[in-house]
């Protein structure tokens, strides 16, 4: 693509190339548009879209190479990514001339569909949707960063793009009539989708998954009655150098079905049809959820539970292996995903896109789930045999594979070390090591000491260092406390002897105090935690506007720790120490400054205690929500912590009442949070900071000690006992949802109770953690909430293990928010 005359400004990352029109108006978000293509096709793309862009004020990027095109278009980085070579930012008001323009210029090109948008013309292309232009950012209440824009009135809506259209209310189409009266533009393609019927005889009545290759339903075939499956491929989705995508695979599927026709523990081929560009296999239905939900669902398998026996399920799983195998077929993708478990409780294998048919089919693999050294074209019936037993270590355990290390090898080890340490039934490990071929003894961590902490703490020191000089340099980079520069300056502070932090944290906390974002007042946030890092690091900041808000559609402010009236408190409270101080303050003590956080402290405990302030209901049967409605971070557990907080530093004697009276009816919901998390079923985030028992036994912890109270130590306790349970089976981590959460628990419990048998409990945790790393001992890579990479946030990523070490180090210390 040519430079624009009007002087672009070109540079590029790994991604993209980016073209930047100095003409182009500062604008947080509109009308945007991606040009879809195939990866042979781009340079030949991009000479047709050149000129437009010349003529047109507007930003765009492009995707770096064909290579990096292939990537996108294949999904594995997200479904949303999928066709998305261009990207156009018009100005206000041109996205309609952009459009016709490009339409013009790309009559007749071809590209996979993009799934985020809407079409503009069936003749090439060219898509349209409403999002951002500039990245801006909150944490969600499932504590992840989430996309954001602002729209009038306040409103708010997530910029990010997903497998399907989607448009805030504020927008009206510029390609198309509005909508009827009440009724978004998403919502006549969904009512269209749910009456659909496909190859003129299938009716679909739900859909089970949504992926960029394709959406699988259930239907109805209206001819014979019978309950089917459809699995969807569309075109040029997946593509790879020879021209292959997803339909050449659903093809090829089909070809394996037919080769397996009559094995039992299989679904049997029904028909094959093309709709418009779309091809569809259709299958028979096998029933119910995948293991994978049923897991998540209702808890690992247990030896001799009836139904749900793990050695039984690899009996039943090996027989259909063995039937497939005598049909010269290799299913080459065994996981807990590709095994379905009907009501009856007979299993089934699905998804044979990959599977070779003595001998060929498409190269493919599952990382974690093939042997080491294994070709993804590999076509040995051992394959599917060590997928077993890695899939038979999910199934009792409910944790993946460990996927961090650049050695398959080495993550073997650890995943096997993991179950090990998870306390797998010895049949069942035993078991697990056959399959998987494993005769020599598992590598596993060593026990951690504090002369290992000591290496591990410095290597994790120069990870965080180089990412804070990462983060100066990304215009875009979070700043807040839960994700960002804020909270990854809090945990440096506490390193400064540490070559290159001082210089980090200096260049960090210049750099955040420069950044213009729209965030809300939160603590782990917003800018209240920003304000509290810059005040430690000695960077003079006052925030204009520090009091929480009204809910951006209307409601009353959100009252939790996170974002809410509580975290905003506290932060205050924190601050307001700092100033009277003067202790990291770098003007020294200051009393109208200290006053005016108290104020702010103030208002938020009156909006939290007469009720103007409330938390967000959560749905209790939405699986994953565990204890989130007690949880630290968006339930009762942070506005306790907040209102005990407020009651000691203040000494006023109504605050104390509500102190106490929110203590005890939070260790009332404890008691019954206790018995729930030790059924079986129980979700492993019972045991996390942000949702369960760690961060609610933290802040029981605080109230036995501020409130005087050893009841609320002893609850306290038994959530430790609780959480040490689960802790082996947490697949992350990291500080939020994971075992650097769980760890810094029981240090606080350790050190407030000089209970040796805690220490212990803290230094195991340690070494899960390394047993769940890459890399060497000594200099492990922490993996992030995605597991496949580290990255250096507080909540997810190395920041926060990193801060569990450093206090199990020195037998206590500090948190990034002391009073939690």
């Amino acid at each position: 693509m040519t430079d624009a005359a009007a002087g672009r400004r070109q540079w590029s990352d790994d991604t993209w190339v980016y073209l930047d029109d100095p003409r182009m108006p500062a604008v947080a978000h509109g009308w945007k548009l991606h040009i879809s293509a195939r990866p042979a096709a781009l340079e030949d793309l991009l000479a047709r879209v050149g000129p437009v862009l010349e003529r047109h004020v507007c930003h765009a990027k492009h995707a770096l190479d064909a290579d990096v095109l292939r990537d996108l278009n294949s999904g594995r980085r997200t479904p949303a990514s999928v066709g998305k070579a261009v990207t156009v930012y018009p100005a206000p008001g041109m996205v309609v001339a952009v459009a016709a323009d490009l339409v013009d210029a790309l009559r007749g090109t071809e590209g996979p569909p993009v799934l985020s948008d809407l079409r503009v013309a069936e003749d090439a292309p060219v898509y349209y949707r409403y999002g951002p232009f500039e990245a801006t950012y909150r944490t969600g209440a499932g504590g992840r960063m989430e996309s954001v824009m602002t729209g009038p009135d306040g409103q708010l809506f997530d910029g990010l793009a997903t497998g399907r259209y989607r448009c805030p209310p504020w927008a009206r189409d510029p390609f198309r009539p509005e909508p009827e009266p009440g009724r978004t533009t998403a919502e006549p393609a969904r009512a269209a989708a749910a009456e659909a019927v496909l190859g003129g005889r299938y009716r679909v009545t739900s859909g089970i998954a949504r992926a960029a290759h394709g959406n699988v339903y259930r239907a109805v075939d209206r001819d014979t009655g019978l309950e089917v499956v459809l699995k969807q491929a569309r075109p040029y989705v997946g593509e790879d150098e020879s021209g292959r995508d997803a339909r050449d695979r659903l093809r090829h599927e089909g070809t394996v079905l037919l080769a397996l026709d009559g094995v039992a523990g299989v679904p049997a081929f029904v028909d094959y049809f093309r709709h418009g560009a779309d091809e569809f296999l259709v299958t028979t239905d096998c029933g119910g959820p995948n293991l994978r939900r049923e897991v998540m669902r209702n808890g690992p398998f247990r030896v001799g539970a009836a139904g749900r026996d793990p050695l039984d399920l690899a009996d039943r799983l090996q027989a259909i292996l063995d039937r497939v195998h005598e049909r010269g077929v290799v299913v080459r993708d065994v996981k807990p995903d590709n095994i379905v478990l009907d009501a009856s409780g007979d299993c089934h294998l699905v998804d044979f896109g990959v599977s070779a048919v003595d001998g060929r089919g498409p190269a493919g693999a599952t990382p974690g789930y093939t042997a080491p050294g294994v070709p993804d074209a590999g076509a040995d019936p051992e394959r599917d045999r060590y997928a077993l037993g890695v899939t038979l270590g999910f199934a009792a355990t409910g944790l993946d594979p460990v996927l961090i290390d650049d050695s398959t090898a080495v993550n073997r080890d650890r995943t096997l070390a993991g179950l090990e340490a998870a306390r797998v039934d010895p049949a069942v490990l035993g078991r697990i090591r056959t399959l998987m071929k494993v005769s020599d003894a598992v590598r596993r961590p060593p026990v951690v000491d504090d002369e290992l902490l000591d290496a591990i703490i410095a290597h994790t020191v120069a990870f965080c260092v180089a990412a804070a000089r990462e983060t100066v340099c990304d215009p875009s980079a979070p700043i807040d406390l839960y994700a960002g520069s804020a909270g990854l300056g809090l945990e440096l502070l506490h390193h400064r002897e540490q070559p290159g932090v001082a210089q980090a944290v200096d260049m960090l906390a210049n750099w955040t105090v420069r950044q213009s974002r729209e965030l809300s007042a939160g603590l782990y946030s917003g800018r209240t935690g920003v304000a509290l890092f810059l005040q430690r690091a000695g960077v003079s900041y006052r925030d204009e506007d520090p009091w929480p808000a009204d809910r951006p559609e209307g409601g009353p402010p959100e009252a939790d720790l996170i974002e809410g009236a509580a975290g905003v408190g506290l932060g205050h409270l924190l601050l307001a120490d700092g100033a009277a101080s003067g202790s990291i303050s770098a003007d020294g003590p200051d009393s109208r400054v200290a006053e005016h956080h108290l104020a702010v402290a103030a208002e938020c405990h009156r909006l939290v205690t007469t009720g103007a302030a409330t938390l967000t209901p959560v749905d209790a049967a939405q699986s994953g929500t565990a204890a989130l409605a007690e949880g630290i971070a968006h339930g009762d557990a942070g506005v306790t912590s907040f209102l005990i907080e407020y009651a000691h530093l203040t000494g006023e004697p109504g605050a104390l009442a509500s102190a106490r009276l929110s203590a005890e009816r939070l260790a009332v919901l404890t008691s019954d949070l206790l018995l729930r998390a030790l059924r079986p079923e129980a979700s492993r985030r019972y045991g996390s900071w942000c949702r369960g028992l760690a961060g609610i036994g933290t802040v029981l912890l605080h109230a036995g000690e501020r409130l005087a109270e050893p009841l609320y130590v002893e609850l306290a306790q038994q959530c430790a006992d609780v959480c040490v349970r689960i802790a082996p089976c947490m697949p992350q981590v990291i500080q939020c949802c994971g075992l650097a959460g769980v760890g810094d628990f029981l240090v606080s419990v350790a050190a407030a109770t000089g209970d040796r048998r805690r220490w212990d409990q803290a230094f195991e945790v340690a070494r899960l953690i390394l047993a769940r790393s890459g890399g060497p001992w000594s200099s492990p890579d922490f993996p992030d909430v995605e597991l496949t990479g580290s990255s250096a946030g507080w909540a997810g990523g190395s920041t926060g293990v990193l801060g569990f070490l450093r206090r199990l180090r020195d037998r206590g210390g500090p948190r990034p928010v002391s009073a939690t």
